[in-house]
This record gives structure tokens, sequence and C-alpha cells, in this order.
């Protein structure tokens, strides 16, 4: 079954679902709505479902789990060993079978995930679905075997697990125990472990695992479609390639369904980087969130200001934040720099206020890189750091020392006008001092233009955007591309931008919207690169820019909080005649903001 296949039995399955009915309940065929192709994304493989504390990974055709699920429990990530296996046999035959095709149909609009399963007059049809908010699970099986015999067994859940730790500094901390609450409806006869039925069968499970009653499965589904509608209140929409559409929608949903408090790259979806945080939290993945979701942003900004009060924090940052940086990289430091450069995006977008709090951790983050200056005759300087590329250490990488610069600029001008700024031979700024410009696994250097936007002359970015643009590693994580599309974006290369924008997720991002740190990696689901994607989007194509004093068009701007504004200069792809962005958080205050290639509206939303 092909990738258009895929997408027209989703399509399908989206138009039934919105004319009140089920795939299982209408039959007759129906060309999908067109607006529905854009709530879906259809594939064959497993699906990630969670909220940012639980996450689970379901596997076609949805009648168990394909890993243990996982979970953020008291700022720890978790492994629970939750049984979902659900036999299933017909006629004595195990389901389902090798002639059977299935799909996956994950749904926006409710957060629900479809598994349809269809072959030798067999037809399963599994929908799971995890609340947005709560550590809720519900799943419910539908089976049509006419004239046939269906046997399920279901493994009944214990009352209470113990969740293993997967970090190693966990390892000597006593195990959580979890209580789980089940409740079980179906249309079969049930005999001990069995449930039996003829023709068809419907059975219905929730759990909780908080010790809440659970919810009838239509309650739980309920409850999640109206946390959703009022999360797409927000929203982006394109006039554009209806692909398009459905890529951002998805990046969107998912950024939303697994960002949490403590922000790490891949949620609570698998246990890559221990579920610790990072420098992507700040530079990558709240810059995005902040506009739609600014209740999860500042959750996740107190998350890094009440750390950071306790102890200064790590490039690698563990359960209450603690530093758990690998040895491999103590020399990293520019992540002090991304903390206080998000503090300052945050209040002004109006996520936090300033603070007695902030201004210490500030503080604290200058004393850290005032103590790695050292004085020479060229300057200060940084010496063996390593850069984001995170490669081997270098002297006066570039960023670390911009973002030095800018964070001491206010308490020690004198110094921050000192601090080296590494060039090339022809003057350029370069990646560090004897940077060899042969390739890195990520984009560092460029960094400088977005999203640090260090003032340079338009030639001047111009060739430093083209002299590093081509070397970043194609082996490499999914964010160099969404820098690239950015920037070009910003330098009114737009269909160059457009290109890079593509890249950014078309190798990453699967038919079901799975978005990997690697390319064809089935490590699912990585936030840092979704969010990098939707940049491109909103400081990119959209323009947006915070600035530090009033455009001179005010109509093409958002007043936002200390005197800083939100400037608005699209820079529309050629196949995009115009983008929308609904909701959007600025200054305290939402707003609906319509750009066209020559026109900007901004209005207040009506909600």
């Amino acid at each position: 079954m092909g990738r258009r296949t895929i997408l027209l039995l989703a399509g399908f399955a989206v138009a039934l679902s919105l004319n009140g009915c089920s795939p299982t309940q209408q039959t007759a065929q129906a060309p999908p709505q067109r607006d529905a192709w854009h709530w879906v994304a259809a594939g064959r493989i497993a699906v990630n479902l969670g909220n940012g504390t639980l996450g689970l990974k379901v596997r076609a055709p949805g009648l168990d789990v394909a890993s243990e699920p996982l979970i953020l429990w008291e700022d720890r990530l978790a492994r629970l060993p939750l049984p979902f296996e659900c036999g299933l046999r017909i006629d004595g035959i195990p389901y389902p079978r090798a002639d059977q095709t299935s799909v996956s149909i994950q749904d926006f609009r409710d957060g629900s995930v479809t598994f349809l399963c269809e072959g030798g007059g067999v037809r399963i049809e599994a929908q799971w679905i995890v609340h947005p908010k709560t550590l809720a699970i519900g799943r419910r099986i539908r089976v049509e075997a006419p004239k046939k015999t269906i046997l399920l067994q279901p493994t009944e859940p214990p009352a209470r697990l113990e969740a293993t730790w997967i970090s190693p500094a966990e390892g000597d901390i006593p195990p959580a125990t979890v209580v789980i609450r089940a409740a079980r409806t179906t249309s079969g006869r049930v005999q001990g472990a069995t449930i039996l039925a003829q023709d068809s069968l419907s059975f219905e499970e929730t759990f909780t695992l908080d010790g809440a009653p659970p919810d009838p499965f239509d309650r739980l589904l309920a409850a999640s479609r109206a946390i959703w509608d009022e999360r797409w209140k927000g929203d982006i929409e394109i006039s554009g390639p209806e692909e398009d559409q459905r890529v951002i929608r998805s990046l969107l949903y998912h950024l939303y369904a697994f960002s949490s408090p403590k922000m790490p790259p891949f949620g609570a979806t698998n246990d890559a980087y221990h579920g610790h945080r990072f420098w992507d939290a700040e530079a990558w993945i709240l810059p995005a969130l902040a506009l739609f979701d600014p209740d999860r942003a500042r959750e996740a900004t107190q998350w890094r200001v009440r750390t950071a009060l306790e102890q200064l924090p790590g490039w690698e940052t563990g359960v209450d934040g603690r530093d758990a940086t690998p040895e491999s990289h103590r020399r990293a430091i520019h992540h002090w720099g991304w903390i206080a450069w998000w503090l300052e995006r945050a209040t002004a977008f109006g996520i936090v206020e300033p603070s007695e709090e902030i201004a210490r951790v500030n503080e604290s983050l200058r004393d850290a890189f005032r103590n790695q200056l050292t004085e020479s005759a060229r300057g200060y300087e940084i010496l063996d750091v390593l850069a984001p590329d995170e490669g081997r250490p270098h002297d006066n990488d570039l960023i670390t020392n911009l973002l030095a610069k800018r964070l001491l600029a206010k308490s020690d001008p004198e110094i921050a006008a000192r601090i080296v700024l590494p060039r090339a031979e022809d003057g350029l700024l370069a990646s560090y001092d004897n940077d060899p410009l042969r390739g890195y696994q990520q984009t560092s250097a460029l960094l400088a233009l977005y999203p640090l936007e260090t003032p340079l002359p338009q030639r001047e970015a111009e060739a430093l955007f083209d002299r590093y643009k081509g070397l970043s590693s194609e082996n490499g994580p999914a964010m160099s591309d969404s820098v690239h599309a950015t920037i070009a974006a910003r330098l009114g290369r737009s269909a160059e931008a457009y290109e890079f924008w593509r890249r950014s997720w078309e190798p990453f991002m699967d038919a079901a919207g799975q978005f990997s740190e690697r390319a064809k990696n089935d490590q699912t689901y990585f936030l840092t690169g979704a969010a990098g994607c939707l940049q491109t989007v909103l400081y990119g194509f959209a323009g947006l820019r915070v600035v530090g004093e009033q455009p001179a068009d005010a109509a093409r701007a958002i007043p936002l909080q200390g005197g800083f504004w939100l400037e608005i200069n699209p820079h529309l792809p050629p196949k995009w005649s115009s983008l929308t962005l609904r909701g959007i958080w600025a200054g305290g205050k939402r707003y609906d903001v319509h750009l066209t290639r020559e026109q900007v509206s901004v209005q207040p939303s009506a909600d």
C-alpha cells in the first residue's frame, strides 16, 4: 500500500467522522471533505501517543503497544510495565494475518489514533486516546468477522505497578509505585480471561495511573476533544500546498501534545537522553511553543528558573535541575547564554514577569561567564569549549562568545566590548579560532544570524550564510536546515528558504507524522526538530522579529512587555499566497495575524 493509498484511507476515515460516524458505522463511499486532509496523519507504523508526562507507542493493528509506556514521575523518567497485550483469534486462527493491510490514522482534532486492519473478510478497528492533561488512557477495539467466531484475550491490568527509573543517576532511588484503576465494557460474552462473540465484537478499556476513577471511553474521548478544541484556537493556516498545511498542523499538534514543564527534547515518547533537559528547550522549543501555549511555556520557564536558583545549570540537566552533563560535554557552556536569552524573550512575550528570581539567575550566569574569561592581547577569550555542533573543544567558539558578550553588555560593557569574536582570513565571522571550514555535525556559526540576530551588513550576512549553509552533515540532527530556511527567508530568498524548509522535515518525518532526530531513525517524537520547522514558519516566512524599539510601521507590529515589539515582515514562499497565525500570544494578549506578500493584518483574537 503506497503513501497515496494511505492518505486516501485517512481522508475517507476523517470525512466519515466529520459526518458524525466512525468508519465502522458507515461504509458508503464518499470523497473526503477537503479540510479533513489537514487534520490527520496516516501511516503503517507505530504511532506515539501522550501528553508530555505520559507516553506510549502503539503499533498496528492497535491491539497492543510497541514498547512499555514511559512516565515523567516527579521529574524523573520511568518505564512502566503496564500490560496491554490483547490476543485475537478468529475461528481459531491468530489475527492479524500477513494478508491483511493496516493503516494508522492520527486525528489532530481530538488526539486519538485509529488503526484499521482489513483482509480475508475480517475488519479490525482499534482506537486509542491519552487524556491531554491527566494520566488516563483508553482503547476501543471493534472486530467484524461475519459468520465467524471471535475470541479476544486482553491482559488484566494489575492494581499497582513499580515504575523503573531510566536515568542512571536515579538508580539508587526506590521505584515509584503507580496505582492503576481500570474499567472495561464489551459486547461479547466473558469467560474468565476470554471474551467470545459471533460475527462482531466490541471491547472498551480505560485506565488511570493516579488512582482516579476511570471514565468510559466516550467520555474520555469527549474530554480530550474539548481540550483540543480550546488548543486549536491557536493555529497556523496557509493558502498553499495541502501537504505543507498538513505538515504544519502535525508539527504544531505534537508540540502541543508532548511538551512538559521539564521540556526534554523527546518529551516522554522514548528514553533517549533519559528525559533530561538541554539547551534545546530555550533555543528551539520555547520560542515556538510560547506563541501558542503560554501556560506550558510559563511552566517550563519557571522550572528552569527554580532549578537554576539551586545550582548552576549544566549542559544536560537531570532531576530537580541536577547537573547530569557527561564528561565528554563538560566544556559545553553556551547553554548559560541561551537560558539568559530566553528569559529576556519570555518576559517580553509576557510569559513571565520580571522578578528578583530571574535577576538572580541572570547574575549567576554572568558570574559563570566571567569566570571563563581569559584576558590576552586580543581581548577577553573563552578557551577550550565545545561549540553547539558538539565536535571537539576549540578556543573562542563564536556562539558561546556572542552569548557571553550579550549577557555581559549591560553589567560589564567594557568587558563585553572586548570579548573576542573569531574570524576567518577574509574577515568573515568563523565558527571558532582556526576554523577549517570542512563540515560540522550540525549548524553552529549560522546561529549568529538566527536566532541570535547579530547585526551585520546585508552583504556580510549573505556571505556568512553562503559559506556555511552547505557544510552541515546530512547525517546530523534535524535542526540545521530549519535554521538555514529561517535565515534565507529573512535575507529575502524565499524560494531557497522553502527548499531548506522542506529539507528540514522531509527526511525526518514519516507518513504517520512521527519526527525523528536523525534521518530514517525510528526514535520519535523529536520536539526540537519539529519546533525548528515551526520557527521557520513563524520567524522566517511570517517574519516575526523581537525588536527593542517601536518599528516605523506600527501597523506591522505588536507591542510586547518591557519596551519590546514584535515586528512582522513576511517572506512567503512562492507556493504560498497567504499565511494566518490564529491566536498567537504576544505581550500578554492573543492576536490573529493574516499575511500576504504585500499586506499585514493584525487584530485582537475574538476569544
